[in-house]
């Protein structure tokens, strides 16, 4: 059950706030993140080294490796690694939900979309096409791959601007296939989920998308109202819900038995999976639980 807090909106200039936030941060945390560039399978010249391999007549003598080769007795020329650039889908299902507390001071909504925002940022920097996935009055809506800056910061603004009381939550399984029919081009997909609780229509679809792609999730999950004294509302009744009923101790040891339980169930699927996992509650955890993430599916791969 999502609830919800008051708070001021954040400013919508992802990308730029991003940035600075970078910019102030551990610049190795960063230049760790970025160093999962993709590979493709084939080799060709580039300027990623690979290894050694014995000469094959037709080969570029301007590929031999003269010191290997004095040190072997066998000619070996260097053999390189291609780069290509490939487009990042990030799935967002945007809605009511996400219009849920993640703490007292954010909504699931900044937290999802500053994960969104330094994913596509990394993208960018990398030469990387990004396509945002969301949905619009509850409809899926595939943005067109696109590696300009205002152009996925338009992305994330849309992605935002549809996180509202006033539109349905998307249907993830319906986003996943969605992007799977929608972005025909090689590269890494990245799904948010809003505390989900898995089924059996979202796993198939998940399975999907991780046949296609390298696929990696976040959690935003929904803040726990017990843990605080502020002024909460039940967004499905629209109401304020009763200090005296938040403080119930009965009340607390049920909601935290239950995130626990979607937690494990969570991690349990993702993990059949193949799909690379992790939890973000706030906007300040985003860079280190990114980075745990992104070393933990580059093991798995």
């Amino acid at each position: 059950m999502p609830f919800s807090t008051s708070f001021r909106p954040r400013d919508m200039a992802y990308l730029r706030r991003i940035r600075t936030a970078v910019e102030l941060g551990s610049r190795r945390k960063m230049h760790a993140l970025m160093e999962g560039i993709h590979h493709s399978p084939y080799h060709a010249r580039s300027l990623q080294f690979d290894d050694l391999r014995p000469y094959i007549p037709g080969d570029d003598m301007a590929d031999v490796d003269w010191r290997a080769t004095a040190r072997s007795g066998e000619i070996l020329v260097k053999q390189y690694v291609a780069e290509r650039h490939q487009t990042v889908v990030i799935v967002v299902p945007t809605g009511a939900d996400l219009c849920g507390a993640a703490s007292v001071t954010e909504t699931k909504a900044d937290v999802a979309l500053m994960v969104a925002g330094l994913f596509a940022w990394l993208a960018l920097r990398q030469g990387d096409r990004v396509c945002v996935v969301s949905s619009r009055h509850g409809s899926p809506m595939v943005a067109r791959p696109s590696s300009r800056e205002v152009a996925v910061e338009r992305m994330l603004v849309h992605a935002h601007q549809q996180c509202s009381l006033d539109n349905p939550t998307a249907d993830l399984a319906t986003l996943c296939r969605s992007a799977i029919r929608g972005v025909r081009s090689d590269g890494q997909a990245i799904v948010l989920l809003d505390d989900w609780e898995p089924d059996d229509d979202t796993t198939s679809a998940l399975r999907l998308l991780a046949e296609r792609r390298p696929t990696m999730a976040v959690t935003v999950p929904d803040a726990d109202p017990t843990a605080d004294s502020a002024v909460w509302m039940d967004l499905g009744r629209g109401r304020r819900v009763p200090r005296a009923f938040l403080a119930d101790s009965a009340l607390a040891d049920e909601l935290t038995e239950q995130r626990e339980r979607r937690a494990r169930e969570r991690d349990e699927v993702l993990h059949n999976l193949g799909i690379a996992h992790t939890e973000v509650e706030t906007t300040h955890d985003v860079v280190a639980r990114l980075l745990t993430l992104v070393k933990q599916a580059q093991n798995a791969r």
